[in-house]
């Protein structure tokens, strides 16, 4: 199976081809912003690395967040279009998983906390087993209620949050948790995430948000004054 996988979902835009389990090609790049006008070009070198093209492609996986609210439309339209155009199926995996799967050497016998740094004191955050099974969902949290709970279950951290978040904890308690560096997923460790997994058709993919945009439309009702 040839997997084509892609992760736009934080401050990269990465791609990697999974050939019959073994790594084609593989790109990526810390850009911040212009995600939609580096990822095709990013694609079109990895199959030229992996010498493909994108019809040899079996199925698409894409990072559908959480993260950046740009960064996640990106890849899953992206996503979409690849598996329309070329008819095969796509897997979704969460930035979190991601990430988690990420660091599964440097913490192979320990849970794993994977944060991402929402800002206003909030943390997207899920923690895994030590054999990566998840013991909760995806979710937004409050600083104090992660501190709580990496406190309980004594977790490793990874992902772009960790740093902050393990300041947090040294600020209300005495340990210190273990930080395991992961600041963005890596995308051959999503194409191998979803050599283990089911793809579905490109309709059925979603975005995951765990809140609304920060900058929003403003309200139809609303009077404008045009100068």
């Amino acid at each position: 199976m040839r997997i084509l996988a892609l992760d736009t979902t934080l401050s990269a835009c990465s791609v990697a081809l999974l050939a019959d389990s073994k790594v084609a090609g593989c790109s990526s790049d810390n850009i911040e912003r212009g995600h939609a006008e580096a990822l095709l070009p990013m694609v079109m070198r990895v199959c030229a690395q992996a010498g493909m093209s994108l019809a040899d492609v079996d199925r698409i996986a894409v990072t559908v967040g959480p993260g950046t609210f740009v960064g996640i439309r990106v890849g899953v339209a992206a996503a979409r279009a690849f598996s329309l155009a070329l008819d095969i199926p796509v897997t979704a995996i969460t930035t979190l998983d991601a990430l988690a799967a990420t660091v599964e050497r440097e913490t192979a016998h320990q849970p794993v906390a994977a944060v991402i740094d929402a800002r206003n004191e909030q943390f997207y955050a899920q923690l895994f087993a030590a054999d990566r099974h998840p013991l909760t969902p995806p979710q937004i949290l409050q600083t104090g209620a992660l501190v709580t709970l990496i406190a309980d279950t004594k977790a490793s951290l990874t992902g772009p949050g960790a740093p902050a978040l393990a300041t947090a904890i040294a600020a209300h308690s005495s340990g210190q948790p273990k930080i395991a560096p992961a600041l963005t997923p890596d995308p051959r460790v999503i194409a191998q995430l979803a050599e283990k997994r089911h793809g579905q058709r490109a309709e059925m993919i979603r975005p995951l948000y765990l809140r609304p945009p920060d900058a929003k439309l403003p309200d139809a009702r609303t009077p404008r004054i045009i100068a």
